[in-house]
């Protein structure tokens, strides 16, 4: 069993702004409403790991699970993304790395280099 984490549908996100070096490790992130998605990432994060996470029902028709802006060494290992609104994960460059991860529901990623 993990633990979870519900927005109730409201307009509220994880939000990491320039901080380096995390692990995040069996957690779900769940029913956000916020167009900038489940768990949002800028300001040049580096190094974190997302290992055996679930981004899951984003209920925004324009937001995603995960969006990354300009962070770098961003690894998400077995996780899994469903039902996220218009998108799943959204790049907005940086380097980002997906090992065994499954993309359910929305089968699309936004990718565009700055």
């Amino acid at each position: 069993m993990k633990p979870i984490i519900s927005f109730g549908d409201d307009n509220y996100e994880f939000y990491a702004g320039v901080d380096d070096y995390w692990k995040i490790t069996r957690l779900v992130m769940k029913e956000s409403n916020d167009s900038a998605g489940i768990f949002r990432m800028v300001q040049s994060c580096k190094v974190w790991h997302f290992l055996d996470c679930e981004f899951i029902e984003h209920t925004s028709g324009s937001g995603m699970g995960l969006q990354v802006d300009r962070c770098y060494l961003i690894l998400l290992e077995n996780c899994n993304f469903r039902d996220n609104g218009d998108r799943n994960v959204q790049l907005y460059g940086g380097t980002l790395k997906l090992i065994n991860c499954d993309l359910n529901g929305v089968l699309r990623m936004f990718m565009r280099l700055r």
